[in-house]
């Protein structure tokens, strides 16, 4: 153990300091000079924010990766231990008997509530609605979930909170997917049996008990309950008109306007079970485009087959699919009523 060095004037002791307003290299003055921390956990990040200024929010996002390019990795302190209650750093007890060398000194971000509903669920970073990683209003600031442990029934009850299908999803443990959340990880060792209705009920490790690198959040991609070439009209008040969609693969998909004429609309309404005299193709997105991924970009169909899949169907791969649709407008049709109204 080598001892600090005699004090320094370089700072006010007890003083605290980040790079940029709520975020940065986590600074403190002890014995007169800056230095890092080379070891933080949670209830000593909040702390830090609290004496920032930082006072409406219960908890700090911890940064571990180096980002803010620390200056020196020299400390005059081991640690801070902290019950969570303390306005300031000084009030906690500071563990200084030695000089510490950090590998990699530790940032924080601070926060600010109000930027959403307790408890609600999101998933971000994806191409469309029914991929992310997922993120969860806690008192105002949406929040990560770290993926330790994170399975397909954690997942699955999250996909049936968001109404985004009831199939099996696909699970991701790390980052580099959907990417890094801005909020702190507030849970981690989610554990649901699939019965939950949302997130909050499923046993969990919350916050202070959180050892989680921002390189692992739990993301997922959900999928959905449906027969393969099954097909459903969407996007119209009326269920006999609409943008078409088509199960592939447990995804409910589009079908891009190329080639989609009045023969493909024939087959749409046969398969559907309406009459198809009078069918009509309906070009350019017509009724809308849902946030979800391009199944087909093209189909090409005589009039007498059964189903669409019997047409010469073009298939577009799944991670293909979800970033083309956006640039391409989608196929509709119009089904003229089953039952026509009388004379």
């Amino acid at each position: 153990c080598v001892p600090p060095p005699p004090g320094s004037n370089l700072c006010t002791p007890g003083d605290v300091q980040v790079d940029i307003g709520d975020e940065g290299n986590l600074m403190y003055c002890a014995n007169g000079t800056w230095s890092p921390f080379c070891s933080l956990n949670g209830t000593t990040a909040t702390v830090a924010c609290r004496q920032l200024g930082f006072t409406s929010f219960s908890w700090a996002g911890i940064i571990d990766d180096g980002r803010y390019n620390p200056t020196s990795n020299a400390s005059m302190f081991q640690n801070f231990t902290c019950t969570g209650t303390e306005s300031f750093l000084s009030e906690c007890i500071l563990n200084d008997g030695c000089i510490s060398t950090c590998d990699i000194p530790y940032g924080i971000q601070c926060y600010e509530p109000g930027q959403c509903t307790q408890q609600d669920v999101r998933l971000v970073g994806g191409d469309i609605a029914q991929e992310g990683r997922i993120e969860v209003c806690i008192d105002g600031v949406w929040s990560a979930v770290c993926s330790d442990n994170w399975n397909k029934i954690d997942a699955l009850v999250v996909c049936n909170q968001l109404g985004l299908g009831k199939g099996e999803p696909i699970i991701y443990t790390d980052s580099s997917t959907f990417g890094e959340t801005y909020g702190p990880i507030v849970y981690s060792n989610v554990e649901c049996q699939g019965w939950e209705s949302d997130l909050s009920f499923c046993d969990k490790t919350s916050y202070n008990d959180v050892i989680c690198s921002r390189s692992n959040m739990a993301g997922l991609v959900c999928r959905d309950v449906c027969e393969e070439g099954e097909i459903k009209l969407v996007g119209s008040d009326n269920e006999n008109e609409g943008t078409v969609v088509i199960c592939k693969d447990s995804f409910w998909g589009l079908i891009g306007q190329t080639t989609w004429n009045s023969n493909a609309a024939k087959v749409t309404c046969s398969q559907l079970g309406y009459p198809t005299d009078g069918a009509i193709a309906r070009l350019n997105s017509y009724y809308g485009k849902p946030d979800i991924t391009l199944q087909s970009s093209s189909v090409v169909c005589s009039g007498s087959e059964s189903t669409l899949t019997g047409c010469a169907i073009t298939w577009v791969p799944y991670n293909q699919g979800k970033t083309a649709v956006a640039h391409v407008d989608v196929a509709g049709v119009y089904c003229p009523p089953a039952t026509q109204p009388p004379n």
